[in-house]
């Protein structure tokens, strides 16, 4: 009598995960203001002002699960 088993098991698990964010802000701003008097009254202002945002966000996953089993018996 002869009694042969062998039993493979190979669990494979990986999980990848990837976060970016990047913020860009600038804030522009400028004032120029001129006064000029005499006999003649002169009054000159000029206000520039930008504002830019940009925001980018991107995330990515993945998983992946694989199970591999195997069972062989023999009985002789």
């Amino acid at each position: 009598s002869r009694d042969t088993s062998r039993h493979t098991s190979s669990h494979t698990l990986s999980h990848t995960s990837s976060h970016t964010s990047s913020h860009t802000s600038s804030h522009t701003s400028s004032h120029t203001s001129s006064h000029a008097s005499r006999d003649t009254s002169r009054h000159t202002s000029s206000q520039t002002s930008s504002h830019t945002s940009s925001q980018t966000s991107s995330h990515t996953s993945s998983h992946t699960s694989s199970h591999t089993s195997s069972h062989t018996s023999s009985h002789t």
